[in-house]
């Protein structure tokens, strides 16, 4: 039994994109404050099923087939892709609430401490790394980092 009355996420991966909205559109019902990621099996329904009200939409399809094709035309880049893919591999990219003693740093001195800040979320608002704005990291703000795998450090750490 799913308790979508209770779910804080919902992860939909229906075989067809009318049922996907469908189901999207009885979770809302069900749980208006649950975030709802779901799979798009043609990138053409991406907006249909978000305005159904998915908080998040992967279009299956596009997003193999890019992968399949940075495999063929860069066989090294499609290994690294495969690699942030694969949990019990070597790197993952993760989201997570800045802490006590980053703020005040710069995003690019977290590569100090093993990690690469690829986004900062400040007030609600996405602000990549290649992005201007953010010169250092404030009490409220979230990061999206790529870092060792949580899997992959206590597969090495014996303890």
């Amino acid at each position: 039994q799913a308790e979508i009355e209770k779910a804080d996420n919902v992860i939909l991966a229906a075989d067809e994109d009318d049922t996907t909205v469908l189901i999207t559109l009885a979770v809302k019902r069900l749980n208006p404050r649950a975030q709802i990621v779901a799979a798009a099996r043609e990138s053409a329904n991406s907006e249909l099923i978000r305005s159904s009200g998915a908080t998040s939409v992967i279009p299956t399809a596009e997003a193999s087939g890019q992968l399949l094709g940075l495999a063929a035309v860069a066989p090294e880049a499609g290994l690294f892709m495969e690699d942030l893919l694969d949990p019990t591999k070597g790197l993952e990219v993760t989201q997570r609430k800045v802490t006590r003693d980053e703020i005040g740093l710069a995003p690019a001195a977290l590569r100090e401490r093993g990690q690469i800040a690829l986004a900062v979320i400040r007030d609600g608002n996405l602000v990549r790394f290649d992005e201007p704005g953010i010169k250092v990291l404030q009490k409220d703000d979230y990061l999206i980092i790529s870092a060792p795998s949580r899997l992959t450090r206590q597969h090495d750490d014996p303890h």
